[in-house]
């Protein structure tokens, strides 16, 4: 279960351990969610085996489609994200949040 902000509906608010979400990642979370909603298409690469080319597959996907398209790309890579190399954005600014790294 992945947290959506909101605390007061949460089955998981008196198990929760991050003690509550700040409230700058509800603001965040909620304008994820709207901008979502306007995204049309949302392809998915998943596997349960590292190695098998996702990040790849990805990379190709994104560059293809952006030809015609505007195109975002989300790694969601806990373990060794390739998609900066990829990309060619190494050097791009990472935010350390409580909730993980992110880039900028």
């Amino acid at each position: 279960m992945s947290c959506n902000g909101d605390c007061e509906h949460c089955p998981m608010k008196d198990s929760c351990k991050s003690g509550g979400v700040p409230d700058a990642m509800k603001e965040a979370l909620h304008d994820i969610r709207d901008s979502m909603e306007n995204v049309q298409h949302k392809v998915l690469i998943l596997s349960g085996k590292g190695g098998v080319g996702k990040s790849t597959v990805t990379y190709l996907l994104a560059k293809m489609l952006s030809s015609g398209y505007r195109v975002g790309v989300l790694d969601a890579d806990l373990c060794g994200p390739s998609l900066p190399y990829l990309f060619n954005a190494i050097n791009e600014p990472l935010q350390q949040t409580s909730f993980g790294l992110f880039r900028s």
